[in-house]
């Protein structure tokens, strides 16, 4: 099983670099790797830049907890806009 922050550096090396990363950046800093996680995967979907790889490492990493919920409405919206 992956630290949560293993799956940051993961998460942060398989998204393009135009995905903004200050916030998720200063939750790192200050020991919060799950709010990282999400706050990254967030903006990335906000920017269209969210990989279904991305979602399928989080889904398996993740039932409970910020980034499960951040991943579950971020995937309620895509199906939403898809339909």
């Amino acid at each position: 099983m992956l630290t949560d922050y293993e799956i940051y550096k993961r998460v942060d090396a398989m998204l393009p670099a135009e995905v903004d990363r200050e916030l998720s950046e200063t939750a790192i800093s200050c020991g919060e790797p799950e709010s990282a996680i999400a706050t990254l995967i967030s903006f990335a979907s906000e920017d269209g830049l969210l990989t279904d790889k991305v979602i399928e490492l989080l889904s398996s990493e993740y039932e409970h907890g910020v980034v499960a919920l951040t991943l579950g409405a971020i995937v309620d919206a895509m199906k939403q806009d898809a339909a």
